[in-house]
């Protein structure tokens, strides 16, 4: 197990260093307006990935960095101890972005991976239905394939 950082990360980490310091927008200072607030933290996501610190080690051919992990581990390590702001499209990067990477097809990836790392899209995920909340076990809501469409039946809040 290596615990010390390589030349190469600790250039990176000198990287984004000097890129927060220029560019980090002050947490503080978002607006607080959720629209507002939202539009800056897309700004900021949309910097970050066009300097190359969002979906680093993510494939190449779909708008990601192609670089090896240890470097997102490297900027993600560094925009936290800088106190940056998180990035807008947190459930895209987190569960979307990785599922269709894994499962999706090339097509899907190809026009939705560039728009979730430069939060041009912002996605989200919800499982509550009543009586169950977010415990997946209990959803109740099913979808039936009728070949051409799902009919989905069930409630959600």
């Amino acid at each position: 197990m290596r615990l010390e950082a390589t030349e190469s990360e600790r250039r990176l980490q000198e990287e984004i260093r000097a890129f927060l310091a220029a560019e980090r927008p002050d947490a503080a200072r978002l607006p607080s307006s959720l629209d507002e607030r939202m539009e800056a933290l897309r700004a900021w996501q949309a910097r970050c990935y066009v300097a190359g610190y969002v979906g680093r080690a993510w494939p190449s051919e779909f708008g990601g960095g192609g670089r090896p992990a240890a470097e997102q581990i490297v900027v993600d390590q560094e925009l936290a101890a800088a106190g940056a702001p998180e990035f807008a499209d947190v459930v895209g990067l987190d569960v979307l972005g990785p599922s269709l990477l894994r499962f999706g097809t090339d097509e899907q990836r190809r026009r939705h991976i560039p728009a979730i790392l430069a939060a041009k899209e912002i996605w989200c995920q919800g499982f509550s239905e009543p009586d169950a909340g977010s415990d997946l076990a209990s959803l109740r809501t099913r979808a039936e394939d009728r070949g051409d469409h799902f009919v989905v039946s069930g409630q959600k809040t």
